[in-house]
Order: C-alpha cells, then structure tokens, then sequence
C-alpha cells in the first residue's frame, strides 16, 4: 500500500507517502521527485463522540498530531501520535497516550486505518470512570484527496480497565480532516517516474494543449447512457526548465458539451482540478504511465439528469504517451483510459448511475517558446 501526500499547488515539490508498495506490504516514502519523506500529518475534528455502555461523552473539538517513522519491506506506513486532544467535552476526558497508526490501501486513493495503543479514560457520573484502549483497531476511512477525510466507521474501542459499569468496550464516531499535509492519497504500489519530458529549441517553453475532432477526452458514468464530451478544451502553462519528471495540466476549460447519445447540452467545472503526468524510465517500453488527479473542490458535472461529481484520485495505469510531428516540431498526444475509481451522483434523476467511471481519448501537447512564440519540441523519454 502506498500513502502519499501531494502539495495542491502545481509544480511544488511536496511530501509523499507511499506504503505497502510491491511486494504486497512493501513500504517507502517518498515525494513526486523521488525525495524520502517522514513529516508530520495533523488532523482536526468537530464533535466527535464515544458511546458506552453505562453513559456516552461528546467532545466539540479534537486534534491528532503524528508523523511517518515506520516504512520499508513489509512494514506498512504509520507511526506514532505525538498529540491526541479533546476538548469542550460533556464529560471530563484524559489521555493517557496517543498509540500509533496504520494505513492500509484499498483503491482510488482511499484506504483503512487501525490504532494501536492509543489510551483514553472517561470520567462520568457517579464517580465512574471508563478506561478505553485501542490494539490494532480499525478505527476509520480514510477518502483520500486535496482535504483528506478520516470518518470513523462507528469503531468498537474495547475497555481495558477501571468501573465494570462501563461494559466491554465503545463506539467511537466523528469525522477528522487532514490539514497537513494540504492532498493525502493511499495508493497500492510504487510507480516507475524515473523517465523525463524533455523541450529543446526554447530556454523558456509554454505548453499548449488541445483537442481536435479525432483528440477529443469524453466521460463516461457506470450506468449512464453513452459518454459526455467537449467541442473545445483550452489550457496552457509556463515551463522554464527544458527537462522536467512532472507535467501539470493546470484546470483545462471546457465548453460545447453535450452528451453522445441525446446530444444533452451540460457544464464541466474542473474547480483548480488539474492533472500531473509522470514519464516511466524507457518510456517507450513501458506504456502504463502514471498520472494523478489533485482538485482543491472535485470536479462537477452538471448533467441536465443528475449532478456528478470526481474528487482527486490516483492512476496507476491508463496513460500513454505518442510522439508525432506537427509543422517539423515534435510534440506529444496524451492518450487516456484511465478508470474513474471515486465518483459520486446527485439528484433524484441520476437513475442507476454508478460511484465509477471512465476518462478516455486523447489530446495533443505542443510546445512554443515564450517569447517568440515559435514552435519548440516536447517529448517524453
């Protein structure tokens, strides 16, 4: 399983966390450049509650401060809690340690996560007091993403001591919001970015991507009715270096969409949604590339039936990369299969739409010096 934290920002290096990486359990960390990362991860709570036996305390606030010590061959990621906090709480609550914390990857950049250690004492009314203790606990889920979410799925935290009153164990419910680092994804292996793109005949490129009647990208929503696609995609960036491991497709504009199959006008709102490419070592022996999907707000779909919804997500396949020829310049079609692993509908239209889906087609990457506006060569090596 692999954890990773990304920066929501384009072109800033930021930390990354991977766990259990191949072989199955195999761990590293590291950043989108390949930098070994270990730094800290807060998150933060509203009202968080524990349902016990004999009374229940319902706490206004909370924080979980912790870091990544733990990562290598068969180690899964995790850590130990530097600060575990409750406050403005029904009932007074001490705690007597943090634990640790696992995670444990399950697809689309989300996963699982299991406490150990961790000690808190409840101290209710009539003089009861409650002592609860966490041992390899799965605790939550964690959805991954720019503002990562751990809910906790009604967790059974069992009772290691003090008054029998408070029976055999609690329900621990609420939800935290990473705040650090700013995107967080699980992933299942470590993928192979060691290939470059390269732009030559320019100091200082902008990149331009485009669509053509034959490169065009179209959604598609499990249970919907053919596909969704753009007559027009704009988007462009500034590159000053001429060899780069990411690009960054920073939030592409659409316009004239329709649906294929009635020819239904909607909107496509990427919301600061922009992808990252990355080049696999001897890319042209290697056509699964990967690539991931950072939003600050999930991309909407605003279908005439049914509002969609896809937040940030990882793709460890479906991304190829062409070099073709455009008026004597190299540039480069970008060719998508890519399998939409987290999607989510809205609206009582929506019929039976799935929470998966597909981005497929292509589109063309071409280079131009910034200045001059000449034509300049990308490819990816």
């Amino acid at each position: 399983m692999n954890l990773r934290a990304l920066s929501a920002v384009p072109l800033v290096i930021a930390a990354a966390f991977w766990c259990c990486a191949v072989p199955a359990s195999a761990t590293v960390a590291t950043s989108p450049e390949g930098a070994i990362y270990t730094g800290e991860i807060k998150a933060t709570a509203g009202t968080t509650e524990l349902h016990g036996e004999a009374f229940s305390v319902s706490c206004k606030t909370s924080q979980i401060t912790g870091s990544i010590s733990t990562h290598g061959v068969e180690v899964p990621a995790g850590g130990s809690i530097s600060t575990l906090d409750f406050g403005e709480c029904s009932f007074p609550v001490t705690v007597v340690a943090g634990g640790s914390l696992e995670t444990h990857a399950t697809s689309g950049g989300n996963g699982t996560v299991t406490s150990s250690g961790a000690k808190i004492t409840i101290h209710g009314p009539f003089g009861i007091n409650c002592l609860y203790q966490t041992s390899n606990t799965d605790v939550g889920t964690l959805t991954g993403g720019t503002t990562a979410k751990l809910d906790l799925d009604s967790s059974l935290v069992p009772r290691t001591g003090d008054s029998a009153f408070c029976g055999s164990s609690a329900v621990w419910t609420g939800s935290y919001t990473v705040n650090t680092p700013d995107t967080l994804l699980l992933d299942t292996k470590v993928p192979d970015r060691e290939g470059h793109f390269v732009t030559t005949d320019t100091a200082a490129t902008k990149l331009i991507g485009t669509q053509t009647e034959t490169d065009k990208l179209e959604w598609t929503i499990d249970g919907f009715d053919g596909g969704m696609v753009c007559d027009e995609m704009s988007w462009e960036t500034l590159w000053g270096e001429e060899t780069k491991k990411l690009m960054t497709v920073d939030e592409p504009l659409f316009a004239g969409c329709y649906t294929t199959e009635s020819n239904e006008k909607f909107k496509l709102k990427m919301n600061k949604c922009f992808f990252w490419f990355y080049v696999a070592e001897k890319t042209n022996e290697n056509t699964e590339q990967t690539s991931s999907l950072i939003c600050v707000d999930p991309i909407e779909i605003e279908h005439p039936k049914c509002k969609i919804t896809v937040p940030a997500q990882v793709f460890d396949e479906g991304i190829t990369y062409t070099r073709i020829t455009l008026k004597d310049r190299h540039a480069l079609t970008i060719d998508f299969k890519l399998r939409l692993k987290r999607v989510k509908t809205d609206g009582k239209e929506c019929g039976g739409a799935g929470d998966k889906g597909w981005l497929e087609g292509s589109l063309i990457i071409e280079a131009f010096d910034q200045t001059t506006e000449a034509r300049a060569n990308i490819t990816a090596t």
